[in-house]
Formats: structure tokens, sequence, C-alpha cells
């Protein structure tokens, strides 16, 4: 009589296929120590993993999966970082609140120094996207393809809503309407009172004139040069930088032209009390 596993004849004998499974005990397995040879393999030591040794298997510790090691003592929500060849460790300078999808760069306890660098080729426009889910997404960014590199904070169109001078350049922006409590300004204050009488007679309006328009009422091209900006202008790399200082010709100064207003009250103030007083 010949034993069918899965429809196939064994070719073991009866008291051969007895002899291997007795004595068996809970977590053993009958294998094929050769041809038709059916044995026992006594069950392995705990968390040891079923393996080959040559053609029978055999129980054996388990190998390791690959050559990372951690390396230190790591906590909760700490990164993984490369510290070497083959060794990852939980590094405290930065950390995932996995409960507020938050990223942390630096800790309290720490030297406040902690800097997030994005690195990328010299003419690519890196940006860090705020980007609610369904909602409007906002941009700092990096941007400036040839010439200079400039700061910009971007709406959801990728329209600046400000934007640095570029490089080095301390100069600032504005798309839109700015509003403060109050304004500290470097005031320029014009060198003669002529300079200032000049800067308020240059004040023309458009051929052109908009009055729906507030940016298009104002001909800045007529305005005195001591009423125009003073904007610097980067050039270059930032490895090779030259900044130049112009003036600028789409804009007014409006602190010089307060000055000039000061100077130009100041005087009619005085012409009149000459007046009454005569």
């Amino acid at each position: 009589m010949a034993l069918y596993v899965g429809g196939t004849a064994i070719g073991a004998t009866a008291t051969e296929i007895n002899n291997a499974l007795d004595g068996m005990a809970q977590g053993d397995i009958v294998y094929a120590s050769a041809a038709d040879t059916p044995a026992q393999l006594t069950k392995g030591t705990d968390d040891y993993v079923l393996t080959m040794n040559g053609n029978v298997p055999n129980w054996e510790a388990a190998a390791g999966g690959g050559d990372v090691s951690k390396v230190g003592t790591p906590v909760d929500n700490e990164v993984g970082v490369w510290t070497g060849d083959g060794t990852l460790e939980g590094d405290p300078e930065l950390t995932f609140d996995t409960s507020t999808a938050t990223l942390y760069v630096g800790n309290s306890t720490a030297t406040p120094n902690a800097n997030l660098t994005v690195y990328v080729g010299a003419w690519d426009e890196p940006r860090i996207r705020l980007y609610p889910e369904g909602n409007y997404q906002f941009h700092f960014a990096n941007v400036g393809t040839s010439g200079s590199k400039r700061f910009e904070l971007q709406n959801n169109n990728i329209d600046p809503i400000m934007a640095s001078g570029g490089n080095n350049s301390t100069d600032m922006w504005f798309a839109g309407n700015v509003s403060a409590a109050s304004f500290t300004t470097r005031t320029p204050y014009p060198e003669t009172l002529q300079i200032a009488y000049d800067v308020l007679a240059s004040h023309k309006k458009l051929d052109d004139y908009d009055v729906d328009d507030k940016q298009h009422q104002l001909d800045h091209s007529k305005l005195h040069d001591f009423a125009k900006p003073q904007i610097t202008v980067s050039s270059g790399t930032p490895d090779n930088e030259v900044i130049t200082t112009e003036l600028g010709q789409d804009g007014c100064d409006a602190s010089a032209v307060i000055s000039c207003l000061v100077e130009v009250v100041n005087d009619l103030t005085a012409k009149v009390e000459a007046l009454e007083n005569a």
C-alpha cells in the first residue's frame, strides 16, 4: 500500500514513516533527509529561523538584515541620521511629532543655533510650501535664474507678496498695500530749500490718468531725483557679487517727500509771520 500526499505517491514505507513520526514532540517537523527517507527535525530555539544547511533544513539564529546598526539610545520622535558607514543614530536636534505632523529642528535645551538648509543648484528655485489640504498654499521661495537671487513670499498663484532686492541687498519690495501701527524711517532731508520746492513741483499727473487706478496716476518719470527711491542693485553670483546703488524709476520716496513738505511748510510759516509782523 502506498502513501499519497497531495495526489503524489510517497516512496517511503508506512513503517519508515511511523519510525520518523515516533517520539515527535510539539513543534517538531517531518522532512526528507534523503530521497524517500522521512526524518524529523526537533523544534528550534525561540527566535531561531528555519533555513537550509546544504540539502536539509535546520534551525539557526536569524542573520542580520544588512550592515545597518543602531548607535546610542534613540528616543521617541527622533529622526534617524547616518553617523557613519552602516550606522544609524537618533538625533535630538531633529524630531518629528506624528500627532501634529510637525518637524522640529533644534530643541529648547540646546544652544539656539539650528538651521534648516535646502541645497540645490546655483540657479535652481527651491520653495518651502505651506500647503493646507483643499485650501490656498503659500511659498517661501528662493528665486532668480540669472543675475541675482532674491527671497520671495508668494501667494497661491505664485505671485510675489513681498520680495528682497536680491543676493545681499537689504531692500524689500511689497506688491500690495502695507499697513502698520507706525513706521520708523531713516528720513532723508533736502540739502537746500530750493530742492524742497522743486520736489513738490515735480509731482505731475500722468497724461493718461486713471481715476479708478491709484497705481496709474502719478508720473514717476517726472519726479525730482530727490523724490525717487534709492535702491540697491545686486548683480553677479553670490560668490562674485557686484552691488551698486541707483535711483528707482517706478516709485516715490515718501520719506523724502515728507521732509520736503516740512521744509516748505516751515518756510511758508516764517513768511506768513514776517508779513503779519510787518
